[in-house]
């Protein structure tokens, strides 16, 4: 994992390969029995006849390369929609290292809050932002380089209702966690303690399962590989993942000749396998193999890509990346085995995300010079540009009534917050700060966070570290 590059200083570029060292290891708990579940379909009962089926020589090419319409504006409706609320991560320049805050806006650009039970964690706050489905709470991924000037990434849970942050894994957390549907659990790449075949001991990452009342971690896989990148299935019983193995991670030619158990320390290892396991660990069915890894690209001032597999929202299929240095995204459907490629183009396609319904997916690409975010059907049909700007735009989300995407973009300069309809029309940036970080959308429609998490008046701070001040609007907690 790496340090996010601040456009204010050059300084963190010096670090880059100080990261392969991780503090402390914690010993796994061990693996749960095996879970009665209801299948998923019944295809998934013969798992050896899934993973032979499940190879990229069998992805389908359903359309070509063709001229792409932008989007057509529309009006704004006569009735607003219920206002609809993102958290994201504001980034300060302040001496050493860049100050970051957690912060709440509405999809218009009013009600900015940057609540006060984040304070402590201003700096350095990472990748993940997730909610819980139920809008509980808010996972985020924090670190600090101490006086050993050595990364400890740790998981916490924000229960904003209760005040409440809670450390849940601490120096052996991978980012990018992932909550099942009833926000009882969320899915979590921890370093842990696994013997290998010839009988010796190594580090490495597994599955865990983390409630989220007691925090009880069950341990859900047991691989001698890394397995990264959970996605839990929106009914519930199954959990996608990422398995990086030798084999998968066979470096490309140039960039050495050995891939390390985290990929992201060596350049050219991108690949890993597509699993999906019960969410209890059990049958285990490799998909696909050679799933695309994209890593990060400082060059354009960002956050690592997310390479979550990403769940239609019926469950029928899974959203990956294949291919090589410019992936395609390819869909594979659970219950037949298809795989498909949805807008096959020699350019880089990335960031893929479902619509509420299911129909569309907005995914980025630079198939027409820069990187836009497109729109397109999920049987890659109507493929539109949405954007159609000089900016760099990424990292697109829909919002829970899929009225709105929200997304990131440089086309004023520094990557800022945006908001847009769905057909592209209504481009807002709507906060004007440095956000490197993928937006998260609170789950819950018509909710004023003010009022929902009973927050005071927001009042205007300085907060001053030695030479350096911040200024920002902190929410006054009562």
């Amino acid at each position: 994992m790496r340090v996010t590059k601040s456009v204010f200083t050059t300084i963190t570029l010096s670090l880059l390969g100080l990261f392969p060292v991780l503090l402390a290891c914690q010993r796994a708990e061990p693996a749960l029995p095996n879970a009665t579940q209801t299948p998923l379909t019944a295809a998934l009962s013969t798992p050896t006849s899934i993973a032979s089926t499940l190879t990229p020589t069998t992805i389908i090419t359903t359309m070509t390369a063709t001229s792409i319409p932008s989007a057509i504006p529309f009006s704004t409706p006569a009735t607003p929609y219920p206002e609809e609320w993102l958290a994201f991560v504001d980034q300060k320049p302040s001496g050493y290292f860049p100050d970051t805050f957690i912060s709440f806006i509405r999809q218009d650009g009013n009600g900015l809050l940057q609540p006060k039970m984040f304070e402590e964690f201003y700096h350095l706050v990472e990748h993940s932002l997730v909610w819980s489905p139920n809008g509980k709470y808010l996972l985020f991924d924090w670190s600090d380089f101490g006086q050993t000037m050595t990364r400890i990434p740790v998981i916490h849970v924000a229960d904003p209702l209760r005040r409440k942050v809670t450390l849940v894994a601490a120096n052996n957390a991978w980012v990018l966690p992932s909550w099942s549907p009833d926000s009882e659990w969320f899915a979590a790449s921890l370093l842990t303690t696994v013997t290998t075949q010839d009988g010796k001991e190594q580090d490495t990452y597994n599955l865990f399962r983390v409630n989220s009342n007691t925090f009880q971690k069950d341990r859900i896989t047991t691989s001698t590989s890394s397995d990264l990148y959970p996605s839990w299935s929106p009914d519930g019983q199954w959990i996608a993942f990422l398995r990086f193995t030798p084999e998968s991670m066979t470096p490309k030619p140039g960039y050495g000749t050995k891939c390390n158990w985290i990929p992201d320390y060596i350049p050219g290892c991108n690949y890993a396998d597509l699993y999906i396991a019960r969410r209890d660990g059990s049958d285990p069915m490799l998909l696909l193999k050679s799933v695309y890894i994209h890593m990060d690209r400082y060059e354009y001032e960002r956050d690592r890509v997310y390479n979550n597999p990403a769940w239609s929202p019926d469950g029928k299929w899974l959203a990956v990346l294949t291919g090589t240095e410019q992936p395609d995204i390819t869909l594979i459907n659970i219950e037949t085995g298809e795989t498909r490629v949805l807008a096959p183009d020699p350019a880089l396609d990335i960031y893929p995300s479902w619509s509420p319904d299911g129909s569309k997916l907005a995914f980025v690409s630079d198939r027409e010079g820069n990187e836009e975010i497109y729109l397109i059907s999920q049987d890659g049909t109507d493929l539109v540009n949405l954007t159609n700007n000089a900016g760099i735009d990424f990292n697109p989300v829909w919002s829970p009534s899929g009225h709105y995407i929200a997304f990131l973009s440089t086309q004023d300069g520094l990557s800022a917050l945006y908001v847009m309809n769905t057909d592209g029309s209504n481009q807002t940036k709507i906060h004007n700060g440095l956000v490197y970080t993928r937006p998260a959308w609170f789950p819950l429609i018509g909710v004023d966070l003010k009022k929902y998490f009973g927050f005071g008046n927001n009042t205007l701070n300085q907060v001053t570290h030695g030479a350096n001040a911040r200024y920002s609007t902190w929410l006054s907690v009562p």
